[in-house]
């Protein structure tokens, strides 16, 4: 099982191996919104056109690999118990973070990517502190999977990855909204962004000898998390009244998510 790889890299000689994917794919993905970044500020003028669609469709993606991957894997080893408090704990504290100091995740925002407005309250500042937390636990993730997934734990780093890319556009355009000129905010977007190789690193350092409980908790935590985000992106359109828009919103979403849905669950099979 990819289980003991953590705890037999000393005497294996495994654990640089092991290392070098972690801050591989926590560069994929960094490198992923910075790509979204990066159409922000060359295409400021149309911020509007394909944000809601990648967004949906990354949610959709997100919420899979969370379902069928990440929580799943968490279950192996805890009890319903466990597993269901640590979920909650991770949707509590991005719940708390968001209702109390900014918006985790300003793609998720169903009026961050409709409005200037948003950038103003609260300030820059604090919208890319909280932004950085959430790279933070992107990489803590990614490292996290590394250590338990019995699948390879590539679905941990398509999840993200294809997350971040509306994620580095939204924070770019929100910049730019708030007065940043266009290259300044792609400045500040890859450097908020890269906090996520920050949370590999942290799980190298912190995770290698960690017991199996604490690496399932925390997987279930951020599990739990990313069920917050995807509540964010879909609870505003439940009032819509216009089915064309509800139809814009769920057939991008329920194409990410079956679509992954299908892989992951041909993979484990």
């Amino acid at each position: 099982m990819r289980l003991r790889a953590i705890s037999n890299t000393s005497a294996s000689g495994g654990k640089s191996l092991n290392s070098e994917t972690i801050i591989l794919r926590t560069t994929v993905a960094t490198v992923a919104a910075i790509a979204g970044a990066l159409a922000g500020a060359t295409s400021a003028s149309h911020r509007r056109i394909g944000l809601p669609l990648l967004v949906h469709a990354a949610a959709g993606v997100l919420l899979a690999v969370t379902f069928f991957d990440i929580l799943p894997d968490a279950k192996a080893h805890l009890s319903w118990s466990q597993l269901v408090l640590a979920t909650a704990s991770g949707t509590v504290l991005f719940a708390f973070i968001t209702r109390y100091v900014s918006q985790m995740c300003p793609a998720c925002s169903s009026d961050a990517h409709r409005s200037s407005a948003a950038i103003h309250e609260p300030p820059i500042w604090i919208l890319m502190l909280a932004l950085g937390v959430h790279s933070t636990m992107d990489g803590l993730a990614i490292a996290t999977a590394d250590s338990l997934s019995h699948s390879g734990d590539l679905a941990i780093l398509l999840g993200v990855a294809v997350h971040k890319i509306p994620e580095g556009l939204a924070l770019c355009l929100l910049l730019i909204a708030g007065g940043y000129s266009p290259l300044k905010a792609f400045i500040a977007s890859c450097v908020v962004e890269s906090a996520t190789m920050l949370g590999g690193l942290l799980g190298i350092s912190l995770l290698a000898h960690a017991p199996v409980l604490t690496l399932s908790l925390l997987f279930a935590h951020i599990g739990g998390g990313f069920v917050f985000l995807v509540s964010t992106t879909f609870a505003p359109h439940l009032k819509d009244r216009t089915r064309s828009l509800r139809r814009s919103v769920a057939i991008p979403a329920i194409a990410g998510f079956a679509t992954t849905a299908v892989i992951l669950l041909s993979l484990k099979g």
